[in-house]
């Protein structure tokens, strides 16, 4: 089911702007906010700067959470 949904997500938006994480902090929030959360930062600040760097006439970017379960 998950392969299926990225799928769908992969003809909606070009596969480097899509970021992929399974890492859970559960209820441990210093992991979740100082180890988990700082990688996935730093991932998407990458991901942003790369694309910024190709543009000529940036005017603004928009950056989304989504959850999706798979029953």
């Amino acid at each position: 089911m998950r392969e299926f949904t990225f799928v769908k997500l992969n003809l909606l938006f070009h596969h480097e702007q899509l970021i992929r994480g399974k890492d859970d902090a559960a209820i441990d929030f210093a992991r979740g906010h100082f180890t988990i959360g700082k990688e996935t930062v730093d991932l998407c600040l990458d991901r942003i700067r790369k694309l910024a760097d190709n543009c000529t006439g940036l005017q603004g970017f928009l950056v989304f959470r989504a959850w999706i379960i798979a029953s």
